[in-house]
């Protein structure tokens, strides 16, 4: 089920999206524009952005800021 389908199923509902934690394992460059492409999939509507199952013991520190960052910037 898409993003769009739950928020028409369930309107006014924040919804909670994940991010695959293995896109971290990325360049920065991938982990913004994975984190984007997810947010733009979210768009609509109140969203929790997360990863799927948390961050890996051996993903680099800066990916995870960077996909920290980019939901925090995001104005979509």
């Amino acid at each position: 089920q898409s993003p769009q389908q739950a928020r028409q199923q369930a309107p006014g509902k924040t919804l909670h999206g994940n991010l695959d934690p293995c896109a971290l394992y990325g360049t920065p460059e991938q982990v913004k524009a994975a984190t984007e492409a997810m947010l733009r999939e979210f768009a609509g509507g109140p969203h929790i952005a997360n990863l799927g199952h948390g961050v890996y013991p051996d993903t680099n520190a800066e990916n995870v800021k960077v996909f920290v960052q980019t939901v925090k910037a995001w104005r979509g």
